[in-house]
């Protein structure tokens, strides 16, 4: 993937952690994560797919614990690594990207709020952009929440989306890039006025 950057020695890159999920929600996510860093000096975007293991549920009717059983077995890390490249290179052409924003794609196994968190953390991430289903209560309490454990354990301010977000009305979010000591909550509808 072609990676678009300008070093500015006077200015250390601020890191914005992108949870990308399925589309349209991974892209939307993308997008309001740049949008939200257009013309804030120096950022690299990490762009981070988890992908999860595959659960089976014990007991009957599928109501006991949930058991990790296996990782999605169609293609390696490397290849759904440069699947996800290609995508979003293709999607990148079509908008003017900021030369001073560097996007980093990383794929990797595991559970999705863990590695997320953890990145953030490494990174000293100055913001966490995730996606939302609109699950319903059910499935969240089967299912559990990222968006929700990320907005609860994150060490830096959160932007949720959702699936059907207008991502050009986030040009108007202010948000101060700087590190914080308490995490923020920023959370949007993006609907048009």
């Amino acid at each position: 993937m072609e990676t678009h950057s300008i070093s500015q020695a006077s200015q250390a890159p601020a890191n914005v952690v992108v949870g990308f999920d399925r589309e349209p929600l991974g892209m939307t996510a993308l997008d309001a994560a740049l949008d939200v860093v257009r013309d804030r000096g120096p950022v690299r975007v990490h762009v981070i797919h988890v992908r999860s293991p595959v659960i089976a549920s014990s007991g009957l009717i599928g109501l006991g614990a949930p058991v990790p059983v296996a990782m999605p077995p169609e293609e390696s890390l490397t290849v759904a690594r440069e699947r996800l490249e290609r995508h979003i290179d293709a999607h990148m052409s079509t908008r003017a990207l900021d030369r001073s924003v560097e996007i980093i794609i990383t794929v990797c196994d595991g559970n999705s709020s863990e590695v997320l968190l953890d990145k953030a953390t490494e990174l000293g991430a100055s913001l966490v952009v995730v996606g939302t289903h609109r699950k319903s209560a059910l499935a969240r309490f089967f299912d559990g929440s990222v968006s929700q454990t990320i907005v609860r354990d994150s060490p830096c301010p959160v932007l949720v989306v959702h699936e059907n977000d207008v991502v050009e009305a986030l040009a108007p979010v202010a948000l101060d890039m700087e590190r914080d000591t308490d995490p923020h909550i920023i959370t949007t509808d993006l609907e048009p006025a």
